[in-house]
C-alpha cells in the first residue's frame, strides 16, 4: 500500500519537472528553488538532531547536500586554462543531472519518511520499484512535454498562464486528444 502513495505522491513533483523540461528545454527557477529549500530544510533539521536520532546517515546527508553544491557553484572561482568555462558548464550539468534524477527523489522520499515512519519500512525490493516508477513518470513527463503538440494547442498554455512552448500546436490544428 505504501508503494502506492508513495510512487503516487513523488510521482507528481517529478511529472511537473519533466513535463516542463521536455516542453521549455530548462527546469524553471521555482522548481529548482523547491528542490534546493526542501533538501536543504530536510538536510539542516537532520544535522540539528541528535546523531542517534536523525533518521537519515551521512550518505544521506551528503546526497542532500548535492543541490547545495549546485547552487553555490557558480560563486566558485575556477581558473580554467579557456576562458569559455567549461569545467565549470560541465560541473554544473552533471550536478544537475544529480540533483534531478537522485536528490529530488531521494529528498521527496526521505520527507514522506520522516512524516510516516511506516514508510521506513518498505523493502529494498519495493524502494527500487519506487525509483523505477518514478523515473518512468518522469520519462513519460519528458516525452509528453517534448512532443506537447500532440496532446495540447498553444491555447491550452495560454489559458493555464504558462509561456508557449516553441513547438506548440497553431490554432487550427487539432491535437491528438482534446482536453476543452
Amino acid at each position: 500500500m505504501y508503494l502506492i502513495t508513495d510512487a503516487s505522491a513523488v510521482s507528481l513533483g517529478m511529472w511537473d519537472l519533466s513535463f516542463n523540461l521536455g516542453a521549455f528545454k530548462v527546469i524553471f527557477f521555482e522548481k529548482i528553488f523547491l528542490i534546493w529549500v526542501a533538501s536543504s530544510a530536510t538536510l539542516l533539521a537532520c544535522l540539528l538532531l541528535p546523531r542517534n536520532r536523525s533518521p537519515i546517515r551521512w550518505p544521506g546527508l551528503l546526497l542532500m547536500s548535492i543541490p547545495t553544491l549546485w547552487f553555490i557553484l557558480p560563486f566558485v572561482p575556477f581558473h580554467d586554462i579557456s576562458t569559455t568555462g567549461a569545467l565549470r558548464k560541465i560541473l554544473s550539468l552533471g550536478l544537475g543531472i544529480v540533483v534531478y534524477l537522485i536528490c529530488l527523489p531521494y529528498t521527496l522520499y526521505m520527507v514522506f519518511a520522516i512524516i510516516n515512519e511506516d514508510i521506513v519500512q518498505l523493502s529494498q525490493n519495493l524502494i527500487i520499484k519506487l525509483i523505477a516508477v518514478t523515473l518512468i513518470i518522469g520519462c513519460i513527463g519528458y516525452f509528453v512535454g517534448s512532443h506537447n503538440y500532440l496532446f495540447l494547442s498553444c491555447f491550452d498554455f495560454k489559458v493555464s498562464g504558462n509561456d508557449l512552448p516553441t513547438n506548440c500546436l497553431q490554432e487550427g490544428h487539432k491535437p491528438l486528444r482534446k482536453f476543452r
